[in-house]
């Protein structure tokens, strides 16, 4: 699959660090961007674009016109983090949204 792909802009999250092969292999046009809103919309408006990603929800794909494909040639994993300051003191709905993902990890 990956190979299908080859020379097609790719979307990268732009804060994302990845190491990249060996020098003699291919060199993948990419687009770096932060904003989950601005890749989608890259996504839409660039033709034969992609983004290698978790799983987007199904009201997303049908809003921005999407394609969602399983690709076992990608062997990144994709974690997500929450960094706070540790003398903030968060609000009740804070701590409630940090307790739910505690509570819920094991089941995604």
């Amino acid at each position: 699959m990956r190979a299908e792909l080859d020379g097609l802009p790719e979307i990268v999250h732009g804060d994302m660090f990845r190491v990249q092969g060996k020098p003699e292999e291919l060199v993948r046009r990419k687009i770096y961007c932060v904003d989950r809103l601005a890749q989608m919309t890259l996504l839409e408006k660039i033709p034969n674009s992609y983004m290698l990603a978790p799983a987007i929800p199904e009201h997303c794909i049908q809003r921005w016109n999407l394609v969602q494909l399983p690709c076992s040639d990608n062997q990144s994993l994709y974690l997500n983090a929450l960094v706070y300051h540790k003398q903030y003191a968060m609000s009740e709905i804070e701590a409630g949204f940090v307790q739910f993902v505690r509570d819920h990890k094991a089941s995604v």
